[in-house]
């Protein structure tokens, strides 16, 4: 036997739902404004304050000039709000220098560079510096950023004068 369905009854229910299963997310940086994105699509510019979004997997990305970008991959229960605080760390414009024309440079073992002068952006932080001549780790230094500055490389002792 055929069902009918009356098409004015269900529409206010599908709405109701929508609306009930969503979430009110607010959102706040420091230091602000900055962009907000969730699964790729700009919602707004901090602080974000009820904003609705459905229950689930969700990707958050937070975007500001002279700061590091932030993926923050989340879940959303349900829930009637959500609340989320983000401090933002800075991003420094770095002059890496050396008189050293045999050497490899590794940041964090990720970026790599043989150049004698470079510049980098770094974020704000410890970092690793490491050192290869022909492919073989010669030196191992930590380096603090916290403000703009040039970085001058020197080889204390040759390994090859054992």
């Amino acid at each position: 036997m055929l069902m009918k369905i009356d098409i004015k009854k269900i529409i206010p229910l599908l709405l109701v739902s929508i609306l009930i299963g969503q979430v009110r997310l607010s959102l706040v940086t420091i230091p602000r404004p900055a962009n907000v994105y969730i699964d790729g699509e700009q919602i707004g510019r901090t602080p974000i304050d009820q904003y609705k979004i459905r229950p689930g997997e969700h990707q958050i990305q937070i975007i500001a000039k002279g700061y590091a970008p932030i993926l923050y991959p989340m879940i959303i229960n349900e829930s009637k709000a959500v609340n989320l605080e983000f401090f933002l760390n800075p991003v420094y414009d770095i002059k890496f220098k050396t008189d050293h024309k045999d050497l490899t440079f590794k940041l964090n073992k990720e970026h790599e560079w043989n150049k004698q002068k470079i510049k980098l952006q770094i974020e704000a932080g410890d970092h690793e510096l490491q050192v290869y001549r022909k492919g073989v780790l010669i030196d191992t230094r930590g380096i603090t950023v916290d403000q703009p500055a040039t970085i001058r490389y020197h080889l204390n002792k040759n390994p090859d004068d054992d």
